[in-house]
C-alpha cells in the first residue's frame, strides 16, 4: 500500500457508522477502500480491527444481547454458510471479487433506500424458519467471503429485533464470533501475516477515534435517517466500484 491516508479516513468513518448502528464498518470500509486497494489485501487488515470494535460493544453493553436468538437461529445458520464463503474467497480472482461485491452493495443500498423511504403503517412480520435460514446462511457466506455479512443478517434482524440496543449489541456479538473464526482461517491461509498486522496497528488509532465518536452519536442521532444516509453512500460507492471494474478495467 503506497499511502495510508485514504484508508485511515475510511476506517474512522466506517467505525463511526458501526458504533452507531451495530453494522456497516467492514462493508463500508471495503466498498470505499476498494477504490484504492485490492479487496483481498484489505480483508486481512480490517478483520482484526473489527474484532476490537465488536469486543468493545459486547463487553460494554453485554446486558442487551439476545442470547436466545443467537443460540437458536443466528449462530447455527450463519456458521453453515461461513465455510462456503471462505472457500470462494480463496478460489475467486480479485477482479471477480470486486465486481461481485459492487453489484451486491448497490443492490443492498437501493433496496434498503426504497424500503426505508416507504411509509409503513404496520411493522414488518418476522421471517419464517425458511426465510430466516436463507438470509442467515447467505450472511454467513458473505462473512466468509467479504468479512461483511451485514446486508443479509441485518435484514433478518430488522424483521426480528425491534429494540435498538439489543439490535446493535447482538449483531456485534455475532460479528465478534464470526470474525474470530475468520482470523484463524486467514492466518492458516497466510493472508494475515506480519505485513497485514503492521497496517492494522497503524489504523488502530482511527478505529478507537471512530468508536469514541460513534458511541456518543448513537444516543442522539435519528437511527432511521442515519441508516438511509449510510445506504445511499453504499449505493453510490458500489456504482463507482462497478464503473472502475468494468469500464476502466481496474480490478
Amino acid at each position: 500500500m503506497d499511502s495510508l491516508a485514504p484508508i485511515m479516513i475510511i476506517v474512522f468513518l466506517s467505525n463511526v457508522v458501526e458504533s452507531v448502528a451495530g453494522f456497516g464498518a467492514t462493508i463500508l470500509a471495503l466498498t470505499l477502500g476498494a477504490r484504492f486497494f485490492p479487496i483481498e489485501e484489505l480483508i486481512p487488515i480490517l478483520v482484526p480491527l473489527n474484532v476490537l470494535l465488536s469486543a468493545y460493544i459486547v463487553l460494554t453493553y453485554r446486558r442487551d444481547i439476545n442470547w436466545h436468538l443467537l443460540k437458536t437461529r443466528i449462530l447455527p445458520f450463519t456458521l453453515i454458510g461461513m465455510p462456503i464463503g471462505i472457500w470462494i474467497f480463496r478460489m475467486a480472482p480479485g477482479a471477480s471479487l470486486k465486481l461481485a461485491f459492487g453489484v451486491i452493495v448497490v443492490s443492498l443500498g437501493v433496496f434498503e433506500l426504497v424500503r426505508g423511504l416507504q411509509t409503513q403503517r404496520t411493522e414488518p412480520k418476522p421471517l419464517g424458519i425458511l426465510g430466516s435460514a436463507g438470509f442467515l446462511i447467505a450472511g454467513g457466506i458473505m462473512q466468509g467471503l467479504y468479512a461483511s455479512g451485514g446486508p443479509f443478517v441485518v435484514y433478518y434482524f430488522s424483521r426480528t429485533v425491534k429494540e435498538k440496543a439489543a439490535f446493535r449489541t447482538t449483531l456485534s456479538f455475532l460479528w465478534l464470533v464470526l470474525n474470530i473464526l475468520l482470523i484463524f482461517s486467514l492466518v492458516q491461509g497466510a493472508q494475515i501475516n506480519s505485513y497485514t498486522l503492521q497496517f492494522s496497528l497503524y489504523l488502530l488509532p482511527f478505529v478507537l477515534a471512530g468508536i469514541f465518536v460513534g458511541t456518543r452519536v448513537h444516543s442522539w442521532v435519528s437511527e432511521r435517517q442515519f441508516k438511509l444516509a449510510v445506504y445511499a453512500l453504499l449505493a453510490l460507492a458500489g456504482l463507482s466500484l462497478i464503473y472502475r471494474s468494468i469500464l476502466l478495467g481496474q480490478a
